[in-house]
């Protein structure tokens, strides 16, 4: 019904508006819904399998069930991310992260622990900023310290997807510290704002909370960083391997007291150092999430897995070449294949031998090669459909790549 109030002009544009919109057919709108219906009975055909063959890894609980959850924050982890189930860690995880305990949360590599931290933390996030206790752009609210540039990068890209529906969520800016980036880049940066969420490596971010003055003359370490309500330690196992301890014991100096914060620590083993750590940087009523249990096991049930003892290193080259040969030959073009080896050293020998031998284009990726080398050869192995990566622990655990076939590790 038209409201005869309407002008001449606004019946004219109306009918003509009518005219040229052209209706949505029946049969394209259903085969539309179909297709989403079937993906969604194909993530639960495929959760449900996982689940039966390794009932630890996933819980009852679902993303959209979980009301403590923004709206867009589910969209973004069902829709973009395509998870609906939550995981073991991420159920038991998310309320002590989301009432401000401190939390160490131990479960095996590939069960999500990265989502197991951000999305509670975010809420977290969102709860102070409507509280006035967290500034976006002048305040730090979350650090997250990562081993490697690589897993650095991957939780960035995990925070912008999660944020990617901005309605009614908190305006929050990202930025990575690593040495990948020139140290006047990242100074130009925070000078333009001051980002909510920081994901550094301990080397880089030390510089700048040592270092780095502001041209407002706030001194990045000692008066930004000192308002960070959450630290987080991912793979902290791998950190302190690594030797980032005397880093981190610095960099925390400058955040407020432990009682003042709130730490997470995510691990997928817990050795002494890492103990030594949570005695001295979390409270003493943080809640431990052990997702692992007394089995000690860190690789999923779900993943088959078989070894061989070879004798002298002439069997290394003959049975690396023939596996890796088998399996292109059997697979095609579907292959996607990871070989680690214990140095850097034998990364480069082994690619170059099996280039030589099979003809094959193999990816390097080893503390040798510079970040930005690293970067792209990461980015390349994970968005293509075929390849052969050889590497080194750079990228032994967290990096996420995608539909893997087969994974060789090789040790001396």
């Amino acid at each position: 019904m038209v409201d005869e109030s309407m002008s001449a002009y606004d019946e004219e544009r109306t009918s003509t508006s009518m005219k040229r919109t052209r209706p949505v057919r029946p049969r394209i709108l259903q085969t539309k819904v179909d297709t989403q219906l079937q993906m969604k009975q194909n993530r639960q055909v495929q959760e449900h399998l996982i689940a039966k063959r390794d009932p630890t890894l996933l819980s009852n609980s679902s993303f959209a069930s979980i009301p403590e959850i923004h709206s867009s924050i589910k969209r973004a982890v069902i829709d973009e991310m395509r998870f609906t189930t939550m995981t073991d860690i991420q159920a038991k995880a998310f309320y002590p992260i989301l009432s401000g305990t401190d939390v160490v949360g131990r479960a095996r590599t590939g069960t999500g622990k990265t989502l197991a931290y951000l999305v509670p933390a975010l809420e977290r996030l969102f709860h102070l900023q409507s509280m006035t206790l967290f500034q976006p752009d002048r305040d730090v609210g979350i650090l997250i310290l990562s081993p490697i540039r690589e897993l650095a990068t991957q939780i960035q890209k995990e925070l912008e997807t999660l944020l990617l529906y901005p309605r009614s969520i908190p305006h929050l800016s990202i930025q990575v510290l690593c040495g990948a980036t020139s140290i006047g880049k990242d100074i130009a940066e925070m000078n333009r704002r001051i980002p909510s969420i920081v994901v550094a490596t301990p080397g880089r971010l030390l510089e700048h909370v040592e270092q780095t003055k502001l041209n407002n003359g706030r001194h990045f370490g000692r008066d930004v960083m000192k308002h960070t309500y959450m630290v987080i330690l991912d793979e902290a196992d791998r950190l302190l391997s690594m030797g980032f301890q005397k880093d981190i014991e610095k960099i925390i100096s400058y955040l407020p007291r432990k009682e003042k914060r709130q730490t997470l620590l995510f691990s997928a083993t817990i050795p002494e150092p890492v103990r030594d750590i949570i005695h001295t940087t979390l409270r003493e009523d943080y809640i431990l999430v052990d997702c692992v249990g007394h089995h000690g096991e860190e690789t999923n049930v779900q993943v088959d897995q078989s070894h061989i003892i070879l004798r002298s290193m002439d069997d290394y080259i003959t049975s690396l070449v023939h596996i890796i040969h088998h399996m292109i030959e059997k697979n095609q073009n579907q292959y996607k294949i990871i070989v680690f080896f214990p140095t850097a050293r034998l990364v480069t020998y082994f690619a170059h031998l099996v280039q030589l031998v099979l003809g094959v284009p193999v990816l390097e990726l080893h503390s040798k090669k510079s970040p930005g080398h690293r970067h792209r050869v990461y980015d390349t192995f994970r968005h293509s459909k075929q390849g052969l990566l050889f590497t080194s622990d750079v990228s032994s655990r967290g990096l996420d790549y995608l539909d893997v076939t087969l994974v060789i590790q090789v040790f001396k």
